[in-house]
């Protein structure tokens, strides 16, 4: 399910993403800056693969900007269906707008076979 928590890392998307922000603060005071940081985050649900992590690209900004200012330098955004736009109105998926929303390098799942299916 979804982050219900009451305390400082629940609530809205900001403050559900305060918890990553410190781990990511705290390896790169350990790390510096030559060390490179990637952070795999996933749209999709265990439990239920109709709940999204962010259901707009605003959301979605909203939980990637507080990281990428923290240190990640490169995103792995997981998917269940790759080849499929993220949001509607848009050709890109979540690894598009990942890198649209942040600038950093991005790494997506492929799967050959599956694209190969579509055709």
């Amino acid at each position: 399910g979804m982050n219900e928590r009451k305390d400082e890392f629940g609530g809205d998307m900001r403050r559900r993403t305060e918890f990553g922000v410190k781990i990511i603060e705290a390896i790169r005071r350990e790390t510096g800056k030559d060390y490179p940081l990637i952070l795999r985050f996933s749209q999709w649900k265990q439990q239920d693969y109709a709940v999204k992590l962010a259901s707009t690209p605003e959301e979605l900004g909203a939980f990637l900007k507080p990281l990428s200012d923290a240190g990640v330098d490169c995103f792995h955004a997981s998917t269940r269906r790759f080849w499929e736009p993220e949001f509607e109105g848009s050709t890109l998926n979540l690894a598009g707008w990942t890198k649209k929303l942040t600038g950093k390098p991005v790494i997506m799942p492929f799967n050959p076979a599956a694209l190969a299916s579509l055709s």
